[in-house]
């Protein structure tokens, strides 16, 4: 009757007798899992990490080349609100967007190991590593692709390399994905400082992309920060010289025509005069007046140019970033324990839980 009693009962003994008289199941499902855990994270390659951090200046005002910066790159945004509000949030999205990425695919790169030099796009379709069952996927759908024969995407007629940020085909839009996989910006919203996080599996090449997108990106907000001022001295500059050259053709046009009736005294010769004067006069205040106004438009642009302060630059980091080799055994080792532990005991968790 005791016996019958203790085995309808809750009993850390009983756990503790179940769990020992399975210690050899234990042996060989921790065994099996250390040499499988291990075979599956020694497949994948390591990577490096590469970190960029700047403050962009800020300034109050319309969107202006913002709002141009948004737009091609597919974004809508409005043309309310201050400038300083919206200007580095964008950044993160510029930066995943499918036409700034494909600014990348010409980045000239080295591996660390010299055994690549060549362009970024080249290096991600051609020299990385991959874990061995992606080698099988990627077979299943050659394979497919063979039987199927399907359109591989892209512009039709177009080669396989032309690169189209609207059109791109299977393979560019897998690298473009890669890519947004690896680079990786963010902006704090307290302080605006901007940080961009390049993975690799050569850690120079990690380091070169991430100084280059701090460039490509700087350009880009630089560009189109500016470029409605820039059209304004383009516009003003040559509006200068044409007034310029009307100013100094009435100017020999009044001339040739006093040095010509010079001595007569005609009322008519006197006003034909007086009116290539007045005319030289306009010419002339049309000319000063172009000049302060190109001398504003410069100003206002110097004014646009965006100032960027690095606040930490890119480096070549010693230490892989992952994947964590030790702890993902050690987790899954402690998972199977916990796992194997719970289904040989699950007769006394019953009684636990009744």
């Amino acid at each position: 009757m005791a016996d019958t009693q203790n085995n309808n009962t809750f009993s850390h003994r009983t756990m503790w007798d179940l769990l020992m008289a399975k210690r050899k199941s234990f042996y060989w499902g921790l065994s099996i899992t250390f040499i499988v855990s291990s075979v599956l994270i020694l497949s994948i390659p390591r990577y490096w990490k590469s970190k960029v951090t700047l403050s962009p200046e800020t300034s109050t005002g319309s969107l202006g080349g913002l709002g141009s910066l948004a737009s091609s790159f597919g974004f809508d945004v409005g043309s309310n609100g201050a400038e300083d509000a919206i200007h580095p949030n964008l950044y993160p999205e510029v930066v995943k967007s499918k036409a700034f990425l494909v600014g990348l695919f010409n980045v000239q790169i080295q591996t660390s190991d010299n055994s690549y030099s060549g362009d970024y796009y080249t290096y991600l379709s051609k020299h990385r590593k991959q874990p061995w069952w992606k080698y099988i996927k990627v077979g299943i759908v050659r394979l497919a692709y063979l039987v199927r024969k399907p359109n591989a995407g892209g512009r039709p007629g177009s080669s396989a390399d032309a690169i189209d940020p609207f059109w791109l085909n299977r393979k560019q839009s897998g690298i473009v994905t890669l890519m947004q996989e690896n680079i990786v910006c963010s902006v704090d919203k307290k302080t605006d400082v901007i940080t961009i996080v390049v993975k690799d599996q050569d850690k120079l090449v990690a380091a070169l992309i991430a100084d280059s997108v701090r460039m490509h990106l700087q350009e880009h907000i630089t560009i189109y920060r500016t470029q409605k001022a820039q059209q304004d001295v383009e516009y003003y500059n040559k509006m200068l010289e044409e007034s310029y050259a009307d100013y100094k053709e009435a100017t020999e046009h009044h001339i040739q025509y006093i040095d010509s009736h010079s001595g007569m005294h005609l009322e008519r010769y006197r006003a034909e005069a007086e009116l290539l004067e007045r005319e030289r006069d306009t010419k002339f205040a049309a000319y000063e007046s172009f000049k302060k106004q190109g001398m504003a438009a410069s100003a206002k642009l110097q004014e646009r140019t965006p100032a960027f302060a690095v606040l930490s630059s890119a480096s070549v980091s010693e230490i892989p970033a992952g994947p964590k080799r030790l702890l993902f055994v050690a987790a899954m080792l402690i998972l199977v324990s916990f796992g194997m532990g719970l289904w040989y005991t699950r007769s006394q968790w019953k009684l636990l839980l009744s």
